[in-house]
């Protein structure tokens, strides 16, 4: 009997496995951690972001066209433009979001071409406070867009009570043109 009952256990245990095995469960793991690369650089983000640059089949989203940031580092808008944040004070935050030009009033200066890629909108917060600029004692802000192939541009900003787009101090290196930035409002990219 004790021999019955050891090989009905030893067909079960195989059938069971067998089982397992033609539905593939048996051989499933948990996914490997993604191992963190010496050059990885900290970013920050929204606690409302989603943090996922990888969609369910793989493909690589682009970067998010809204960002909050609260310390220094390299940030990039939605693929679009570029904010180098260098020694922000500590109870200040930016936020920088992307908009269709379309969506924007204000008019461009006679021969400065058009606006080349979505608007930049900056916020700058102190103290969870919405202000007008950062002071330059309190950090810097440089605003960067890559030009089109064949283009020539520089970056402006919306004068928001003329409603006419202004340009700023302007470095073209490389294909991106980059202008400091401080006070809060939209920023683009014109040319022709």
């Amino acid at each position: 009997m004790n021999k019955y009952l050891r090989v009905f256990i030893m067909i079960a245990v195989l059938l069971g496995t067998v089982g397992l095995a033609r539905n593939r469960v048996a051989w499933a793991q948990p996914a490997a951690e993604p191992s963190q690369s010496v050059g990885a650089q900290d970013v920050s983000f929204a606690p409302e972001q989603d943090i996922n640059y990888h969609d369910d089949d793989g493909t690589v989203k682009p970067p998010p066209k809204k960002t909050r940031i609260c310390k220094d580092g390299s940030y990039s808008l939605g693929g679009v433009a570029t904010l180098n944040v260098k020694n922000l004070a500590p109870d200040y935050c930016l936020v920088a979001s992307l908009k269709k030009h379309q969506q924007t009033p204000g008019r461009i200066p006679h021969g400065a071409g058009k606006i080349l890629a979505d608007i930049t909108v900056f916020q700058v917060i102190y103290r969870h406070h919405h202000v007008g600029n950062l002071p330059a004692k309190d950090g810097t802000v440089e605003l960067c867009y890559a030009i089109p192939p064949g283009k020539n541009a520089s970056l402006y900003f919306l004068n928001g009570r003329k409603l006419v787009w202004q340009p700023l101090e302007t470095t073209v290196a490389g294909g991106t043109a980059c202008a400091q930035i401080r006070a809060s409002g939209s920023y683009a990219m014109i040319g022709k």
